[in-house]
């Protein structure tokens, strides 16, 4: 309240008031916490009183209506729910509850806390999924906040100590205080988990003095005892049953004594003898705990008063009620025993039966006697025995016959030592098994439980029977057996487990089934592991039943092991269909595959569909169409079949690569297994004949015969052993080696040197390799013919191959053609000729004594074409054609040879040692490689280096011949045209000729030869010359003998006086031809002075005769001894020498 003075007692709130005066008024304003409720109204009453007396007391009393309205932030619905697979486990198994917890409210839990209490001897181990505490028995999971409309799943791991059915507890509440929150709906605020069946099989008991301890486990260690697991505490009745009262609840509960105490031993001084520690709760009500001797005080001793009139009812009989009265049949009197009969009830716990009894009720009360026949249920056993014996609240048989249900077949069985009392029901001694008839599931031809031994407890209100025994399964190709233990309830249900792994062999597959669920219906597991050839795969919801073995569910498919073909294939993603074959005499399973197959062999990574069945042991299949590729070739593999860990074909074709024109083969027995792929057995010999090589074309082929080796397995090489034929535009070379294939289809080899011939020239290898294909050398020589000079020169990168030959990566320089006087340098390439090879080169040539070139000169350029005529003639051809001059045309069509273009422009060429040089040269010239003589047929404009009488020595366009010894012993140029020779014999017509070198043994080194045509004067014949500058002057002079065509007389007739012999009468000519008149021509000295002309004389006695003709073309005859020719300097040394050497002799 904000004012006043306030209290407030269990939601009562008073205001005090001192004193409030008349007409007067007192406001409160009390302010409430809403800590539980919902969205309702609520009614708030409010009273006054005071100790004086109120006028008006029905006022006294209002009241208020409130409409409560929970902030939505604060309104939480938590929700839990405990749950677990588990239904029955073994002593100290681990169980999991999984815990869920929501909000479904609108406001968030600020601080949640999940209490999970532990099942009757439960042992918390842990947590996944949240942060918990073991407080007590209680995990304490602090989920802190949790926002509207969220939850969590968290799991709890509880070790199973205790025995028989337990339930774990679990709770959700928010623990925050500022605010409070409200929980919308608390009914789902707790769970219980389902029930789980702690069994053990070792369960039993001990008697420790007057205490009976039974437990899952005992352990002694150091003298002392200790009971472990399930501790249940009782004593024994006057029957030396156990009957447990009271059991402790914790999973570490235990209770411990000295080992002497269990033999009667009293404890040691100071202690008791039994301790222990644990959380203690009775087990049912109703039961006596304890059982003994007691001292009766005096004060409790009975005292006897007579009654007048007794009346005598029997209510029990022997310690069982009776059903009904007694039937007496005789009373003796010499003991006072009676015979009777009577309907007696049995109502040990659990079971209530109503039969006959046949006996001496003796005078004591008690009775002795035999009950003729009894027959009952414990669960679902049906216990029959005959003749047994009732005496003292017990009944006894020594024999009896258990019955299973018809759901366990029925089958019957003998135990021993059956034992009724008000309390319980025992067959045979404390803590013993008692055997129980085989158990066959369905027909028992699939499933049978054999050996089976049992105890029979009661636990919460009912008899269960706990079991074990061996499973013996028959299935196709499979006798097994497995350990179990197991439950039967009341209506012949059985649930256990196979405590055994068990291993099936299906179709040569291992199947491995480590724990399994057992029922009526057979085995059934959620998850094993199928293993082939040392590769698993997890399968899937197996069941064992009397129909058989099924996995994934009947019909499914189901996952397979990989199968490895060591490194060279494996087959995954299979997919199985288990069935049953019964041909071949026995039922055995097979497995129908459906997968992939990755064959991983070098340079290969092919994967296909593959189909196939495993039975009995063997897989086989089929894989789908591939190809593989090995070193460029192609093996197709149509439906390879596998069998015996391999796969196989019989045959299958092979294209070989590319670089072998793609040929197609047949090889046998394909083989591909741990080893690698083999073909025919790892060596395959194929025979080869003129098979081409890629890129064969009609100039160039190489075709390649001989064996090809194929070698397969963890690699795979290619060889062929034979010979390369190589075809170079219509020559022949063949080449043996061994010839490799390698991993791109490449065909390579070492190649010994060979020679060749191509367009006439020879080509020799100098370190060949076939490379790709493609024969090539990084050094050769080629030579020209013998005809040529036969020149070899060195060239680079050969290669023939792909169709084409070439040298120098295209171009290469020829070697010199060598013709004595003519001489080609030129570079150039083989081209397409159609069918053929031809050569395109160009460079210079140099014809002797014409350099091949001078300062401003290039020398003489010359075009080429090479090829080999139809014939099979060695041709050259001119660019562009030649000329139709006869020399050329017969060349080109009647031999081998040569046509060039030659050029020789803006510049001027000497002919070494005569004075004349070239200025212009054009036109064509053929070359003739099988004659002795070269002939050139040019157009040719000559100058001189002089002049006479200030015209040029020659100026001329004649035509040139040049003819030149192809041995080299000369060089001869002739003129044929009209020529002004020296400027000097203006109206003469001149044929004539140069000649450089001894055309015959004999001849001259240089002979000017000319027809020289003046009037009616015609001087042939041969001649020498000599050519010099002297003082800045040219000279030239010349001789020999000559013929003059001239009548005789024709020229001079007449008689001259010769001194001492008189006079002499000459005709000029003295007959009608000279014959080898003496010549000279050039340069005379006459007196002081030179002049040019041409002398032509003869010798009569010691005077020359003869003519002269002047630059004007005057005659003069008669003696001409005046005119001398001009000597030159090397003569005339020459002279001096050998005047000197003949003055010496």
């Amino acid at each position: 309240s904000n004012s006043g003075n306030c209290s407030q007692s269990n939601g009562l709130v008073s205001c005090t008031i001192t004193n409030l005066a008349a007409s007067a008024s007192q406001s409160f304003v009390v302010t409430a916490n809403i800590v539980n409720g919902a969205n309702t109204p609520a009614i708030v009453p409010a009273f006054a009183a005071a100790t004086t007396l109120d006028s008006t007391p029905a006022n006294n009393l209002a009241q208020a209506s409130i409409d409560l309205t929970i902030d939505p932030d604060l309104l939480t619905d938590l929700g839990i729910s405990l749950t677990t697979e588990a239904v029955l486990v073994n002593y100290q198994d681990v169980v999991t509850y999984t815990v869920t917890v929501s909000n479904t409210g609108t406001g968030a839990g600020r601080d949640v806390l999940a209490t999970i209490t532990m099942p009757n001897g439960g042992l918390y181990q842990g947590a996944n999924g949240a942060t918990c505490t073991l407080s007590g028995i209680n995990a304490l999971c602090d989920l802190n906040q949790m926002d509207p409309n969220t939850g969590t799943t968290f799991d709890i791991y509880v070790q199973m100590d205790g025995n028989g059915t337990v339930r774990a507890q679990a709770t959700i509440a928010d623990q925050s205080s500022n605010p409070v929150t409200f929980d919308a709906n608390t009914d789902n605020n707790s769970a219980t988990s389902p029930p789980v069946l702690v069994f053990s099989a070792n369960r039993t008991h001990r008697v420790v003095g007057n205490v009976v301890v039974a437990a899952n486990s005992f352990e002694t260690v150091d003298g002392v005892v200790t009971a472990l697991g399930g501790v249940e505490l009782g004593a024994l009745d006057e029957f030396d049953n156990p009957v447990y009262t009271v059991q402790l609840t914790g999973g570490l509960d235990a209770i411990s004594w000295t080992e002497g105490v269990e033999n009667g031993d009293p404890p040691p001084a100071g202690q008791p003898a039994l301790s222990g520690h644990g959380s203690v709760a009775a087990l049912s009500t109703g039961l006596t705990y304890f059982v003994g001797d007691f001292q009766i005080s005096d004060a409790s001793v009975p005292t006897m008063a007579p009654v007048g009139n007794v009346a005598t009812e029997i209510t029990e009989l022997a310690g069982f009620n009776l059903d009904g009265g007694l039937t007496y049949t005789g009373v003796s009197l010499a003991d006072g025993s009676a015979a009777i009969t009577a309907d007696i009830i049995i109502t040990p716990p659990g079971i209530s039966i109503t039969t006959q009894a046949v006996g001496q009720l003796l005078p004591d009360g008690s009775f002795v006697g035999t009950i003729p026949t009894l027959t009952f249920m414990l669960s679902a056993l049906e216990i029959e025995a005959n003749n047994l014996t009732i005496e003292a609240g017990t009944i006894r048989a020594n024999t009896l016959t258990i019955t299973l249900p018809s759901a366990l077949g029925g089958g019957t069985g003998n135990a021993a030592d059956l034992l009724i009392t008000r309390s319980y029901v025992r067959i045979g001694a404390v803590g013993a098994k008692i055997p129980l008839p085989n158990i066959p599931l369905a027909n028992g031809q699939t499933l049978n439980i054999t050996d089976v031994e049992a105890t029979v407890g009661f636990f919460g209100g009912v008899y269960a029977v706990q079991a074990t025994g061996t499973l013996a399964i028959t299935l196709p190709e499979n006798n097994l057996t497995a350990d179990v233990e197991f439950s039967i309830d009341d209506t012949g249900n059985i649930e256990g487990f196979v405590v055994e792994e068990m291993t099936l062999n299906l179709a040569g597959a291992s199947l491995v089934l480590a724990e399994g669920l057992l029922s009526n219906d057979g085995v059934a597991t959620d998850a094993g592991i199928l293993s082939q050839g040392g590769a698993n795969v997890t399968v899937r919801q197996i069941t064992i039943t009397p129909a058989g073995l099924s996995i994934g569910g009947n019909g499914a498919v189901i996952p397979f092991p990989d199968v490895r073909v060591g490194q060279s294939a494996v087959i995954y993603n299979l997919e199985a269909q288990l069935t049953v074959d019964n041909s071949g005499g026995s039922p055995h399973y097979t497995f129908n595959l459906t997968g992939k197959t990755r064959f991983l062999l070098p340079g290969n990574t092919k994967t296909v569909n593959f189909t196939g069945q495993m039975s009995q042991g063997a897989m086989s299949g089929t894989a789908a169409e591939f190809s593989l590729k090995l070193n460029g070739s192609t093996l197709r593999l149509v439906n390879m079949t596998f069998a015996n860990g391999k796969f196989s074909l019989p045959t299958a074709p092979l294209t070989l690569p590319a670089a072998l024109s793609s040929r197609s083969l047949t090889v046998n027995n394909i083989v591909i297994d741990q080893n690698g792929l083999a073909v025919d057995g790892g060596v395959t010999e194929v025979t080869l004949a003129d098979v081409p090589l890629a890129g064969n074309s009609a100039i160039v082929q190489l075709l390649l015969s001989g064996i090809l080796y194929i070698k397969t397995g963890s690699s795979v090489s290619f060889e062929v052993g034979g010979k390369l034929r190589a075809l170079v535009s219509g020559q022949t070379v063949d080449l043996v080696s061994t010839f490799t294939i390698n991993s791109q289809g490449q065909i390579n080899a070492k190649i010994p040197d060979f020679e060749i011939t191509v367009v006439g020239l020879s080509v020799t290898t100098n370190g060949v390799v076939l490379r790709n294909g493609v024969l090539q050398a990084t050094e050769a020589s080629i030579a020209t013919p013998k005809g040529w000079g036969g020149v070899k020169a060195a060239v680079y990168d050969l290669r023939i191959g792909n169709g084409d030959f070439s040298l120098g990566g295209g171009e290469f320089a020829l070697p010199p053609i060598d013709l004595g006087g003519v001489k080609f340098k030129v570079s150039g390439g083989f081209q397409r000729n159609g069918n053929q090879l031809m050569i395109k080169a160009a460079g210079l040539v140099a014809i002797k004594n014409i350099p091949e070139n001078t300062p401003g000169c290039y020398g003489l350029g010359v075009a080429l074409t090479i090829y080999v005529s139809v014939s099979g003639n060695l041709v050259a051809n001119v660019e562009p054609a030649p000329t139709t001059r006869t020399s050329v045309a017969a060349a080109a069509s009647g031999g081998s040879g040569f046509s060039a273009t030659i050029s020789a422009e803006e510049c001027e060429i000497p002919i070494t040692g005569t004075g004349f040089k070239i200025s212009r040269i054009s036109g064509t010239f053929a070359l003739l490689d099988d004659a002795d003589v070269v002939r050139i047929e040019l157009a040719v404009e000559f100058s001189s280096e002089f002049e006479v009488l200030d015209e040029p020595a020659v100026a001329s366009e004649p035509t040139l011949g040049i003819e030149a010894a192809t041995d080299g012993r000369y060089m001869q140029v002739d003129f044929a045209a009209t020529a002004e020779i020296f400027s000097m014999f203006t109206a003469a017509e001149l044929e004539a000729g140069l000649r450089i070198g001894q055309k015959k043994p004999g001849d001259a080194d240089a002979v000017f030869k000319a027809e020289l045509k003046i009037d009616m004067v015609i001087i042939k014949g041969e001649a020498y010359f000599a050519a010099w500058t002297q003082d800045g002057s040219f000279h030239l002079v010349g001789g020999g003998r000559l013929q003059i065509g001239v009548a005789k007389g024709d020229v001079w007739h007449g008689c001259i006086k010769i001194p001492l012999l008189g006079e002499a009468c000459i005709n000029i000519p003295p007959f009608d031809l000279f014959a080898r008149v003496g010549t000279d021509f050039g340069e005379f000295q006459r007196g002081s002075g030179t002049t040019w002309g041409l002398k032509a004389y003869y010798n009569v006695i010691a005077y020359e005769v003869g003519l002269y003709i002047n630059t004007s073309g005057d005659f003069k005859f008669g003696s001409v001894s005046q005119y001398q020719t001009v000597t030159p300097p090397d003569l005339l040394r020459a002279k001096e020498l050998q005047q000197t050497v003949k003055a010496q002799r």
